[in-house]
């Protein structure tokens, strides 16, 4: 691993971020363009929390998951109608997937 590189390593992610619904942690920004979730993690793999987060998730504005790198995540999300665009992100200095549901 080079020098510069920063690796983590957390047993307990859910201590480092917000329960976001019962049994899903992550983090949610809101913004003029619409509700960003930037990570999303199960408490549990496999218990469907993150399902039911999802299919709860209102409707009356965008919601967008940028850079979403698990493929399981991916198919639910295309499942429940959300289609993989592209947006520029300043902090990345290039444009990064993003799946949107308008």
């Amino acid at each position: 691993m080079p020098r510069d590189a920063v690796e983590l390593h957390v047993e307990r992610p859910d201590l480092l971020l917000d329960e976001i619904a019962p049994g899903v942690f992550g983090k949610r920004f809101d913004g003029p363009d619409g509700t960003y979730f930037p990570i999303v993690y199960a408490a549990k793999a496999g218990s469907g929390d993150v399902g039911r987060f999802l299919d709860a998730l209102p409707h009356d504005r965008v919601m967008k998951f940028p850079c979403v790198v698990s493929s399981r995540l991916q198919g639910m999300l295309q499942r429940r109608g959300f289609r993989l665009t592209h947006e520029w992100s300043a902090a990345a200095e290039e444009d990064v997937d993003v799946w949107v549901r308008p």
